[in-house]
């Protein structure tokens, strides 16, 4: 199994698996009862009782994805899951409620005592570290920014600078459709994590 890492939130599934991309993964995969037991147990381990994974059927109802495009039949629901309560539960997550390990589906929006777990191939934690940002960092700036990825945008960055008050350092991003900016924002060189001075996309 890839190596993996327990995050804390708060934080929406979508924003979950963009702050694993930009560390060079994705939401974990599981592929196996030994894997779901390794994850569940990095997370309690952790002191979490809830956290998102990669598994969704967002884009197709009751048609159940992993983000990485993994085929596997291994499932680990609970007794009554998935079951769309509301209509509105599209993300696989361990649950508070289900102390065996077994998935719950949920809304993905923001919960203040939900973690995600992300996984990597490679032992290198970020995309790179440094003054600038990676065209790959800039296109998830980009969609944290509301930006369609329909759009053929340019993404400006600027030199990075102190910001005293939080205490980090910061990038000022661009995006720019025929010449005109339509969202942009500092952001932490270290995470992405959205700064100050935002500006986001509306159609």
């Amino acid at each position: 199994m890839a190596r993996i890492g327990v995050e804390s939130g708060p934080i929406t599934w979508q924003q979950a698996e963009r702050r694993c991309e930009w560390k060079g993964g994705h939401l974990a995969v599981i592929e196996s009862s030994t894997e779901n037991f390794l994850l569940y147990s990095a997370m309690k381990a952790k002191g979490y009782e809830n956290a998102y994974f990669g598994f969704s059927d967002e884009s197709s109802e009751v048609n159940w994805k992993w983000v990485d495009g993994t085929s596997t039949a291994y499932t680990n629901w609970h007794s009554g899951e998935p079951n769309n309560q509301d209509g509105i539960e599209h993300y696989a997550m361990f649950y508070e409620k289900f102390q065996d390990g077994t998935w719950n589906d949920a809304d993905g929006i923001i919960d203040a005592g939900c973690a995600y777990i992300c996984e990597w191939d490679d032992p290198t934690d970020k995309i790179s570290q440094g003054d600038s940002f990676t065209d790959q960092q800039l296109r998830i700036i980009a969609k944290d920014l509301g930006v369609p990825d329909d759009l053929n945008v340019e993404i400006k960055q600027y030199p990075k600078t102190y910001w005293k008050a939080a205490g980090l350092w910061d990038i000022y991003v661009e995006v720019l459709l025929d010449g005109k900016v339509i969202a942009s924002g500092s952001f932490d060189v270290e995470t992405g994590e959205m700064g100050r001075n935002l500006y986001i996309y509306s159609h």
